[in-house]
């Protein structure tokens, strides 16, 4: 009949637009999936051309700490700022810093069982440090002492500063030794044996004593060893 086929026409056009507009909402996913893809790819290429100018970056300020710290370490921090100052390389430029320090050690540190560079992170950030005031807090037995000798000896022997700018405070007489005698073995390593050999004359020399003040042979032979090999130690006070 006329009505069954109008509606039939109608089903047939119906079902054609709803396949119509399934088609082209998939036209406009596939066109979306697409430009997602493209973005996708940009922000790909954008991050490693910002990862390979940041490597390139690094490269750089790897180049211009190892020139700071050998030529003038002092100074380091300051050209840092300047240069790289509004870049938040801090952490970077630490890294670099602690690298160094520990080369530095490797090379004019010989390892004996008296001087075993065994240096944590945070004893060669304690070391590097050479702008302000550091605080040292840390378990008996952690290793401060050993810090404060290396940083002093780094600052003598690196940083040019002279030992007579230097003062160091020791908790008592027998620490005072330690610290010196620790700094003398670190200048000239031979001098461990030197030094053993002149306390032990001098102990004999005052056997017959009743009362012999170790601390003050073994002070005295210190200062006597290092006036022999030409040695200059900083000032160590005692509280």
């Amino acid at each position: 009949t006329a009505a069954a086929l109008r509606r039939k026409i109608y089903s047939e056009s119906r079902q054609k637009s709803i396949e119509a507009e399934i088609a082209k909402t998939r036209q406009l996913e596939i066109a979306e999936q697409k430009r997602q893809a493209e973005l996708a790819e940009i922000a790909l290429a954008d991050r490693i051309a910002l990862e390979r100018e940041r490597q390139k970056l690094l490269e750089t300020l790897k180049h211009d700490c190892i020139n700071w710290f050998t030529d003038d370490y002092t100074t380091a921090e300051s050209h840092f700022q300047v240069k790289y100052g509004t870049m938040n390389l801090e952490l970077e430029y630490r890294l670099f810093r602690r690298e160094f320090l520990r080369g530095w050690f490797e090379v004019n540190v010989l390892p004996t069982p008296t001087n075993k560079v065994l240096l944590a992170d945070e004893q060669l950030d304690a070391i590097g440090e050479v702008n302000g005031n550091i605080q040292l807090i840390s378990r008996a037995g952690s290793g401060k002492t050993s810090t404060v000798v290396y940083r002093a000896f780094f600052l003598i022997k690196h940083c040019r500063v002279k030992p007579s700018e230097i003062m160091m405070l020791a908790f008592n007489r027998l620490a005072s030794i330690e610290i010196r005698r620790r700094l003398l073995y670190l200048f000239v390593p031979s001098a461990e044996s030197i030094l053993k050999t002149k306390v032990s004359e001098k102990l004999a020399a005052q056997r017959k004593q009743k009362d012999v003040d170790r601390v003050a042979v073994e002070s005295e032979a210190i200062d006597e060893t290092s006036t022999d090999l030409n040695v200059e130690l900083p000032f160590v006070l005692t509280f």
